[in-house]
């Protein structure tokens, strides 16, 4: 299948700018040498090319750090939402909305590592330089943050979980209008919402169509920037763009929607982490002496 991905810087840009560089300085004190006269406008390029490159890199380049305190409120579950403030009041106005920081209980685990039979699909999705990775659900479910480096980029944050039963491989995309269609395109003529927003990749027509049914593809609306890649039993569920504790908590909230119809071990949901108290469910009233439903006929 052929794969489209983000967009990635070219591994020759370092080499390029090293030898600008070199070439800089060395006719800087000679230009002659290859017939280049100081007065032509085009010797300038000779040193504000290599100079540019530089300033760019300076700009862009991965800073340590940037990204601990998103990382230890993700590690917390911890997120904004909005909710509807009741006032108790019957007026026709709508209720106001509020936003609200909310806590999904401990803290996730974080590892050095995800098991092997993830790895191959957490590259394909996002090979960056690995920042950090927590564990959801031991062995089955993790989520991995990784930086733009020379070869990649783009940041990435990836949910990667185990399947319960083989998936047919496939990559769903946002869709870039400009974009022409690639022939193995997956279409879905009755879900004319989803074709507006997604194009679809893989072999299996019919399984992929079958695979992201109707609740899945109405997520993924609702988060048009999301990529979706499944190899075998493994499925990855991505963003690209620097890492916000509130995107990737809301990436979560998107992967739980596939994890619920094929995660491994039953499908937990990824919203109440390994070790997180389970809710009690609250105990019915008995029903009251004489209530005509206890009654016997």
């Amino acid at each position: 299948m052929a794969s489209a991905s983000p967009p990635r810087s070219s591994p020759m840009l370092p080499i390029l700018a090293a030898v600008l560089t070199v070439a800089t300085t060395y006719l800087v004190y000679d230009p002659t040498r290859i017939g280049l006269d100081p007065s032509n406008g085009l010797y300038v390029l000779w040193v504000s090319a290599p100079l540019g490159m530089i300033i760019v890199y300076m700009m862009t380049v991965a800073k340590p750090g940037r990204w601990d305190d998103a990382l230890a409120r993700f590690a917390r579950l911890e997120h904004e939402e909005t909710v509807t403030v009741d006032s108790g009041s019957s007026s026709y106005r709508a209720a106001p909305e509020r936003r609200k920081t909310r806590t999904g209980g401990p803290l996730l685990k974080k590892v050095t590592a995800v098991p092997a039979d993830l790895t191959a699909l957490l590259e394909l999705s996002a090979d960056g330089t690995p920042v950090a990775f927590f564990e959801i659900h031991p062995k089955v479910a993790y989520v991995a943050i990784t930086e733009a480096n020379a070869m990649n980029a783009s940041d990435c944050t990836t949910v990667l979980m185990k399947l319960e039963e083989g998936a047919p491989t496939f990559e769903a995309r946002p869709l870039v209008p400009i974009d022409p269609l690639p022939q193995d395109a997956v279409s879905f003529t009755k879900d004319p919402k989803f074709s507006e927003k997604y194009v679809v990749q893989g072999a299996d027509a019919k399984k992929v169509r079958s695979f992201l049914s109707e609740p899945i593809r109405a997520e993924l609306c609702d988060s048009p920037a999301t990529w979706v890649e499944a190899e075998k039993r493994a499925l990855a569920v991505s963003i690209y763009g620097d890492f916000d504790s509130d995107r990737a908590y809301r990436l979560v909230e998107t992967a739980d929607v596939f994890f619920a119809e094929y995660g491994a071990d039953g499908g937990q949901t990824l919203l109440e982490p390994s070790g997180a108290p389970k809710k009690k469910k609250k105990k019915k009233p008995d029903a009251p002496a004489g209530d005509p439903a206890e009654s016997p006929a």
